[in-house]
């Protein structure tokens, strides 16, 4: 029997989750709602837009035949849960609509007896590692950031002055610890202008 490598995904349990089904109702929308109730996923039809409680549910499965960006509370690709295109039409303008929704998954229409266990698990992998990624962006962003300001903040100081780049860090950094601030919160401040100075001249311990 082959070992389970650590890293591979589990397949995830969608008992008790919440979907909306943004889809005119009819029969599409009739067998989706047969298959997730198989799985103990409570679901709501919903057409033309996506109400207030439909924008809260675990999964958004939307039209990409009639769909349009009105009917989301989100902006194009900024879906806050995993969502599945149901796709009739090949019509490229359709298609582009459809890709610009960034979906995690697609089903193809009609929708028949199976299929929908597989498209929830891939959206929901491909919705968490696009969180993850987008997470880590942000990060590495504010680690950025972060060192632009603090290099700002110690050319400033040796500029002013005389010092040279070691102790200049060793005056950011002990003015950060005698504020309780990081080194980043310290360089902002001392880069903020005369007036955030002077308030932390007023403020530093004797």
């Amino acid at each position: 029997m082959a070992r389970r490598d650590a890293s591979t995904p589990r397949t995830p349990n969608f008992r008790d989750w919440r979907a909306a089904v943004l889809h005119p109702p009819g029969p599409v929308a009739e067998a989706l709602q047969r298959q997730l109730a198989r799985l103990s996923i409570q679901t709501r039809i919903l057409w033309p837009d996506l109400d207030a409680a439909g924008a809260e549910a675990d999964v958004v499965f939307f039209d990409a035949d009639l769909g349009h960006d009105q009917q989301f509370p989100w902006p194009a690709g900024g879906a806050p849960m995993p969502t599945v295109a149901l796709v009739g039409s090949e019509a490229p303008g359709r298609l582009e609509w459809a890709l610009a929704q960034r979906p995690c998954a697609h089903m193809t229409k009609p929708v028949g007896s199976g299929g929908v266990y597989s498209a929830l698990v891939i959206a929901s992998h491909a919705f968490a590692e696009r969180r993850a990624l987008q997470q880590d962006i942000a990060a590495l962003s504010a680690r950025l950031k972060g060192r632009t300001v603090v290099a700002r903040a110690l050319a400033r100081l040796m500029a002013e002055r005389g010092l040279d780049d070691a102790a200049a860090m060793r005056l950011l950094r002990g003015e950060a610890m005698d504020r309780g601030r990081t080194l980043e919160d310290q360089a902002s401040a001392l880069l903020a202008g005369p007036e955030a100075a002077a308030r932390d001249r007023g403020g530093r311990r004797p």
